[in-house]
């Protein structure tokens, strides 16, 4: 398939129990897109995000970037060839820092980045994800739905170039699923590249413009957002209800399909 970001196949991995994360999972990723991981739990779809940041070393039989065949086969290399961010289920695990305010910007310094110009830019995270006046708070006293925010403005301050969100909406009411869309459509470079691994039918509708479904490890379909919602089968194996109802505009522009090779 030609103008791909990445596309990998083959991808492997066990933890250290034995237990299969990847078993031949095959990805393809177009530039400026915005994948959902789908599958019921346990598909290994936290897995395959885990691999996409460089965090866990699986292993692929091919893999092409920017439609050009690269000799790495470790995705603990990832890092060399494009700049990812996670989200994790629980913003616990990510943060950190003794204050929001220097969460926020711990990913700018330890690259390098000046110091003024990062307060600067994570004063301004602050400011317009409604934390003002709490930059000194510790993010592990704040709600879950506060302490996503602070995690999201930490990734979004390091400007990534793939931006992967592990069920992004849990422990999240309606407001702030509400609040989280906001901050991403507001913030959000239009050129990242979002995969995300979700259940939630809604945000999948909102977000996503094509779509990936895992079973036991293993990669089950890539198709388009339209086509997947108009499919019983792959609907039921992701625990969806069908509705037959328009997607969003800027989705419908898209009607090819997305083959797996």
């Amino acid at each position: 398939m030609a103008n791909l970001f990445l596309s990998a196949e083959n991808m492997t991995y066990r933890y250290d129990d034995g237990q299969a994360g990847l078993q031949g999972a095959k990805l393809d990723i177009r530039p400026s897109t915005r994948l959902a991981v789908l599958g019921p739990n346990g598909a290994g779809k936290s897995t395959l995000l885990l691999a996409l940041a460089g965090l866990i070393p699986a292993t692929f039989d091919r893999l092409i970037w920017n439609d050009c065949p690269v000799l790495t086969r470790n995705a603990r290399d990832f890092g060399k060839h494009f700049k990812s961010a996670l989200l994790m289920q629980d913003p616990d695990h990510q943060l950190i820092a003794p204050s929001i305010l220097q969460d926020i910007m711990l990913g700018p310094l330890a690259a390098g980045a000046c110091p003024i110009v990062t307060e600067r830019k994570a004063r301004q995270f602050i400011r317009t994800f409604g934390l003002e006046g709490q930059e000194a708070r510790s993010p592990h006293h704040l709600s879950v739905g506060q302490k996503k925010k602070v995690a999201l403005a930490g990734l979004l301050i390091c400007e990534p170039q793939v931006l992967l969100l592990d069920e992004p909406t849990v422990g999240l009411d309606a407001r702030g699923i509400h609040d989280f869309s906001r901050m991403l459509r507001t913030h959000l470079n239009p050129e990242t590249i979002i995969v995300l691994a979700t259940h939630d039918q809604t945000f999948v509708r909102n977000w996503a413009n094509e779509v990936m479904i895992m079973d036991q490890g293993r990669t089950v379909d890539q198709l388009i957002l339209e086509n997947f919602l108009q499919n019983r089968h792959l609907m039921e194996i992701c625990g969806f209800e069908q509705q037959f109802e328009e997607v969003g505009t800027w989705n419908q522009s898209i009607s090819h399909p997305l083959p797996l090779r």
